[in-house]
């Protein structure tokens, strides 16, 4: 069966449009976050050497250096991810983390809050959550 080739065009040039702003949205986080914002609003907020998990896509193995919220630091982190949208950490690389624990995971999503450290410089001990909302 064929079909007039100007509803097919449009059909095709339709989908295009909304497949490309489905991506480009999906991709888009609301606000830039300080790590005080992340790691008052987290479930989990670590100063953390990451090593890729060889074994599991999207899983990364943390050698946390410092916690800054009570209970036991997550020692894994999986990169949680839609469509093309992944938070993709270096391996090998200090990084201030905070993000959501689901199941018990510890997730990054990309508009969680990942910062590389370099030199040596941490965050704060101790994020001030007085005068954050969420």
């Amino acid at each position: 069966m064929m079909l007039n080739g100007t509803p097919l065009l449009i059909l095709l040039l339709t989908t295009s449009i909304y497949v490309t702003n489905a991506r480009m949205f999906s991709c888009a986080c609301p606000t830039i976050r300080t790590f005080d914002q992340a790691a008052c609003n987290s479930d989990y907020a670590v100063v953390a050497m990451v090593t890729e998990d060889p074994t599991t896509k999207n899983k990364y193995n943390l050698g946390v250096i410092r916690n800054f919220k009570s209970g036991t630091a997550p020692t894994e982190v999986y990169s949680r991810y839609a469509m093309e949208c992944v938070k993709e950490l270096k391996s090998g690389k200090l990084y201030a983390l905070a993000g959501s624990i689901q199941n018990g995971k510890a997730l990054l999503s990309l508009c969680d809050f990942s910062f590389e450290i370099g030199n040596g410089v941490l965050p704060p001990p101790t994020p001030d959550c007085s005068s954050i909302s969420a």
